[in-house]
């Protein structure tokens, strides 16, 4: 049986803000988690979020690409409100991730900011998400994505893949 390997969540809230710490992986099997932390924040009136990005070891264009949906879905939805995502201490892997996906301008990356008051509260972490689900997010997020890349090859690249997706997706017996 195969190792499935995703990120924990930790959520601490200031009196600006919620901080999601975001420790291990961060890939397509824990963006529907994430995806459900960000939404479920979002319904409680949260509009500053810092991502603290110190315990993230790697992550994934699903996972950035779920982040892009969120920050455009909360932007369109909130037309009188600012909201604001920022990165805490993203390692280079990361920032050239963001970088070469064209996701730059969507976030403030912060040099520092106070954890010494936060208490941070672990997210049980939850059953990876079926395989229908996981693809259906993943053609989302890279679908989200495919809207900022300029380079050809990259689109080429990533509509390719979403094809793949859908064909499998396709392929999915009701139910898997």
């Amino acid at each position: 049986m195969a190792i499935i390997i995703q990120a924990s969540f930790s959520v601490a809230r200031s009196e600006s803000c919620v901080v999601i710490k975001i420790s291990g992986r961060a890939n397509s099997n824990s963006s529907q988690n994430f995806k459900r932390l960000l939404t479920d924040e979002w319904k409680k009136g949260v509009r500053q979020f810092i991502l603290d990005l110190s315990e993230c070891t790697i992550m994934d264009s699903t996972f950035l690409g779920i982040m892009v949906h969120f920050v455009e879905s909360a932007q369109s939805a909130s037309k009188t409100e600012s909201v604001s995502v920022a990165l805490f201490e993203p390692i280079p892997c990361i920032l050239d991730l963001i970088e070469d996906l064209g996701a730059s301008s969507l976030f403030n990356v912060l040099d520092a900011h106070d954890k010494s008051n936060l208490k941070f509260s672990d997210i049980p972490t939850e059953s990876v998400a079926d395989k229908r689900t996981l693809l259906q997010n993943s053609i989302l997020a890279h679908q989200t994505l495919l809207k900022l890349i300029t380079n050809p090859g990259k689109r080429d690249s990533i509509q390719g893949l979403i094809e793949l997706m859908e064909t499998e997706l396709q392929e999915l017996k009701p139910n898997s």
